[in-house]
């Protein structure tokens, strides 16, 4: 099933693609546009439940061994660097130290890419814009902790968005925003791995989401 639903999303994805690369041929007044912008907002919705639903059933088997999140973290910008547009930077910040936790890090990878693209998706509307990929651990707020901490300077949400954005599927309607599954992943991938999930954002001041696992033991400085 979860291949099934792999292939599934990977096809609307491209179809999404062609669709996208076709809006760039179209004119902003031409009579198929309107149409050609729903067609690739259905594929882009598709294309999220799919992987997302594969994810999911990826989490509820999750084969957790010792990980090391500057590992995921950097596999994940790397992953990511084909849907970044131009404009926007992306800076990962790893620390000297390794701490590992109790994780399926195939399944982490995913995790970050999916942050990383709503993070991108935020930023659409800036002619520039920064997503920062942070790890972190053992900070004084969280205690025998490791986060994956994904922030970026885009509009923001209000509280009312920020509640919907945890839903499975949203519509963010003010920003013109794409269907998407949000943060409803997300937190469902981290209690998985008995972890939870942060998250701020205001209006005009960004989003961060933080994924918070614990430590397996203590953590090693390297060379």
């Amino acid at each position: 099933r979860r291949t099934l639903l792999d292939d599934m999303g990977s096809l609307f994805a491209s179809a999404n693609g062609f669709a996208q690369i076709a809006l760039l041929d179209v004119e902003a007044d031409h009579p198929a546009r309107e149409a050609l912008e729903m067609l690739a907002r259905v594929l882009w919705r598709a294309q999220n439940v799919s992987h997302g639903l594969a994810s999911e059933d990826a989490a509820g088997a999750c084969r957790l061994r010792s990980t090391d999140l500057r590992r995921v973290a950097r596999e994940a910008v790397e992953a990511a660097q084909g849907i970044v547009p131009s404009g926007v930077d992306v800076h990962l910040h790893v620390p000297r130290v390794r701490a590992p936790v109790r994780a399926d890090d195939g399944v982490l990878v995913r995790l970050v890419i999916h942050l990383l693209r709503e993070a991108l998706t935020s930023l659409e509307a800036s002619p520039r814009g920064r997503v920062d990929v942070v790890v972190e651990w053992g900070t004084p707020a969280h205690p025998g902790m490791a986060a994956v901490i994904v922030r970026d300077d885009g509009a923001g949400m209000d509280a009312e968005s920020l509640r919907q954005a945890r839903r499975l599927l949203y519509t963010d309607v003010e920003h013109d925003a794409r269907d998407g599954l949000g943060l409803w992943l997300a937190e469902r991938v981290a209690r998985r791995h008995e972890g939870r999930l942060e998250i701020e954002s205001a209006p005009g001041a960004g989003t961060e989401v933080r994924l918070l696992l614990p430590l397996m033991d203590e953590p090693v400085r390297e060379g």
